[in-house]
C-alpha cells in the first residue's frame, strides 16, 4: 500500500511515516510473535517494488519459533524474494512456511530461468561449492539450520531448514 507521501511502510514494525531505513527506537523492533500481517506487509512492498506477484503461504503450526528465529524469518524470506527478483527474472515468486519433524521449512520458489548452475544441491554441497548466496547461507547456518537448492531453465526452489 503506497502512503501519501509515496513512501512504503516500514517492513520492521509497518509504520508508514518512516521506511527500514529510518526506523528508529528499540520499542518498534522489541520481538512480538509474527503472524501474516508481517509478512504480508512485505510480500506487497516486494510486489509493488518489482511489479512481480509474490504470494506467501504460511502453515499455522510454523508460527511457534524462538526469538531468534521471529526475527531471522522476515530476513530470510526478503533476502531470497530479492535474490530471485534481481536475478531470475521470474513472473511469479511462491514462498511457504510450514513445519515439519526436522524443523521450519522457509521455501521460496521461483518461475525464472535458474541459478547459474542446473540440479539439486544439499547443504553440504553448497558449502563445499561456494554457489549458494552467501550471505543467505551463512544467515541459515548461524541459525544452526541448512539449505537445499534446486534449479532448472524453468525456475529455482530455495529450502531452508532451521530449528524453530
Amino acid at each position: 500500500m503506497m502512503t501519501t507521501s509515496n513512501r512504503l511502510p516500514c517492513w520492521r514494525c509497518g509504520d508508514e511515516q518512516h521506511d527500514e531505513r529510518q526506523c528508529v527506537g528499540e520499542q518498534q523492533h522489541r520481538i512480538r510473535a509474527w503472524d501474516a500481517e508481517r509478512l504480508e506487509r512485505l510480500r506487497e512492498r516486494l510486489a509493488l517494488q518489482w511489479r512481480t506477484p509474490v504470494s506467501i503461504r504460511i502453515a499455522p503450526d510454523s508460527r511457534n519459533c524462538s526469538p531468534a528465529m521471529l526475527e531471522a524469518i522476515p530476513l530470510m524470506v526478503h533476502e531470497a524474494t530479492v535474490n530471485a527478483l534481481k536475478h531470475a527474472q521470474p513472473t511469479q515468486i511462491d514462498v511457504v512456511l510450514n513445519t515439519a519433524s526436522d524443523g521450519l521449512h522457509i521455501i521460496v520458489s521461483d518461475n525464472g530461468r535458474g541459478f547459474p548452475f542446473k540440479g539439486r544441491y544439499d547443504h553440504s554441497a553448497l558449502a563445499a561449492s561456494g554457489m549458494a548466496p552467501r550471505s543467505l547461507f551463512d544467515r541459515v547456518a548461524t541459525l544452526g539450520g541448512r539449505m537445499v537448492i534446486s534449479s532448472t531453465e524453468r525456475g529455482s526452489r530455495v529450502e531452508m531448514v532451521v530449528s524453530p
